[in-house]
């Protein structure tokens, strides 16, 4: 497609980046794949909310830096999927905040990339290959998931915290096989349509 016919709406709350008045016809891929990291006040609901998100998991949690990772081309992504499952799934993409876990790469490295999170990366789990994502905190932390962040003595960690259109969940309870080891895609439904995601 041609970039510079690309449509794009940033979703509420992001702070101008530095190149938004780029007039359309110069917007090219450079444009479309920055990423800024954008820091965000500790002060503001949206700290609070997500640190409260955070707590949920883990009660000792001390919230030190918000970062808002803006990426223009991995929004567009995201939006255009998130508007597939809503279509599929009669206006309810079930989208949620959830954590993600980049162990030995820095967050911000992963963001940067072309792709985002890129289940490609996933040596597989419980559940096949996928992008594993947690409602809890603990369950990175716990799993040593989380980025640990040079020069803390592991006391200090970073996450990912990602919107998540998880679409008709199949629910697999606490079931781990070798079946579900090696799923490559969630299960057909009754209605014979594919699920969205799993949850287990």
């Amino acid at each position: 497609f041609a970039m510079a016919a690309y449509t794009f709406s940033p979703p509420p709350g992001w702070a101008a980046m530095e190149d938004d008045d780029t007039p359309p016809a110069s917007r090219d891929a450079a444009w479309y794949a920055r990423c800024d990291f954008v820091d965000v006040d500790l002060a503001t609901p949206e700290a609070k909310a997500l640190g409260a998100l955070l707590r949920r998991g883990l009660r000792r949690a001390r919230l030190v830096k918000l970062e808002r990772v803006q990426n223009r081309e991995l929004w567009a992504r995201y939006a255009q999927a998130r508007h597939r499952v809503n279509l599929r799934e009669g206006g309810d993409a079930n989208e949620q905040l959830l954590f993600h876990g980049t162990c030995a790469l820095a967050p911000a490295d992963v963001c940067a990339s072309e792709e985002g999170i890129d289940p490609r990366f996933s040596d597989g789990g419980f559940y096949g290959r996928g992008t594993y994502l947690a409602e809890s905190a603990a369950y990175p932390v716990g799993g040593r998931y989380a980025h640990r962040v040079a020069g803390h003595n592991g006391a200090r960690m970073q996450l990912l915290i990602v919107k998540a259109a998880c679409g008709a969940a199949q629910d697999c309870g606490d079931r781990v096989s070798r079946a579900t080891k090696a799923m490559k895609m969630p299960d057909i439904r009754a209605d014979e349509q594919r699920y969205d995601s799993v949850r287990a």
